[in-house]
């Protein structure tokens, strides 16, 4: 039986810790078309706990 925090490895050997991804929730983040410490610090709170971040 797999379990959430079973780790993956894709086909192209690509590992991630967690069978979770979370999805882009951020739009319009940035200023000026550069991104912001807010955005980085956003993700990197959220690259703590799923095993793959969509940005």
């Amino acid at each position: 039986m797999r379990n959430l925090t079973d780790k993956v490895t894709f086909r192209h050997g690509a590992t991630i810790s967690t069978r979770t991804a979370q999805s882009p929730m951020l739009t319009n983040s940035g200023l000026d078309e550069k991104i912001t410490q807010d955005t980085v610090d956003y993700y990197n709170m959220r690259s703590q706990s799923a095993g793959m971040v969509i940005v």
